[in-house]
């Protein structure tokens, strides 16, 4: 086997834990795939649009709503329709 010289000045990313790599773990750094054969796959980005965030967190927000409502319905003496949340709701 050949020594071959390391001409690397950085040490080696990869060798990192991931908790380390803290400056993306709140953001991420990938939004998209860098190459056309990746592209054509599935594939993960960690950055997401705005209007999908602001989608994301309105869907959160009006299903909260929605089952602070149902609690308060169904505390006045309404019922459950709903076969499973009922199974749930009575547990």
């Amino acid at each position: 086997m050949k020594n071959y010289f390391e001409r690397r000045q950085n040490p080696d990313r990869r060798a990192q834990k991931i908790l380390e790599g803290g400056k993306y773990l709140a953001m991420g750094s990938r939004s998209r795939p860098r190459r056309a054969a990746d592209r054509a796959k599935a594939y993960r980005i960690d950055i997401h649009g705005q209007k999908t965030m602001f989608m994301v967190i309105l869907i959160l927000i009006l299903s909260i709503a929605d089952a602070v409502f149902t609690l308060n319905i169904l505390n006045q003496g309404a019922r459950e329709l709903n076969p499973i949340m009922n199974y749930f709701i009575a547990r």
